[in-house]
């Protein structure tokens, strides 16, 4: 439990109102953006319900090949230090309207809790300011099967890239890439 020192948790469930839980109930991606917390951090949230076991869903969010694969901004992901049961180091690339973008990211499971949390490491070289998130997966009552996954961002650009590029990379890519473990998870 040492990231809960560390990295603080971002939030509880994210309260959603009626309009959402319809949206959920249909099958559909929720998508929002959260007001800031920090000064020039984008707060975005994705929530999505799952028809898959809680085993299928950690599969998908864990297998970070299928997320290259799957995602055409993002141009290279690679391991920088040896991964433990917990714990996993990563370097992104990603690439999109004629910007570049790379970064490493550390990663704390606790599938105990239900909880995947990565924050930037800022021992190696980034081009984002700040970033960290965290996954929660739960296994509502109401869903006789499947899992509802959230995940809370929070990143800082730190740099001179336009608005809508940075509303796209935490937005629009966050619903690609939601999408993409849905579809992954649910076998499809």
């Amino acid at each position: 439990m040492l990231f809960l020192w560390v990295f603080p948790l971002l939030a509880a469930p994210i309260p959603l109102d009626n309009a959402a839980e319809e949206s959920l109930a249909r099958g559909e991606l929720v998508i929002r953006a959260l007001p800031e917390q920090n000064s020039g951090m984008v707060r975005v949230v994705g929530v999505a319900e799952i028809a898959a076991s809680i085993d299928q869903v950690w599969s998908s969010l864990l297998d970070f090949s299928a997320r290259l694969k799957a995602n055409p901004a993002l141009r290279a992901m690679e391991p920088y230090l040896p991964p433990t049961p917990s714990q996993l180091w990563l370097r992104f690339t990603v690439s999109t309207l004629g910007f570049t973008v790379v970064y490493h990211n550390q990663y704390w499971i606790d599938r105990a809790a239900g909880t995947l949390v990565h924050q930037l490491d800022p021992s190696r070289p980034n081009d984002l300011q700040a970033s960290r998130g965290e996954f929660e997966l739960q296994q509502p009552h109401y869903l006789s099967s499947g899992v509802r996954l959230q995940y809370l961002v929070e990143t800082s650009f730190g740099q001179a890239i336009p608005a809508f590029v940075q509303s796209w990379m935490v937005g629009g890519g966050l619903r690609d890439f939601m999408a993409d473990i849905v579809t992954r998870a649910e076998g499809k």
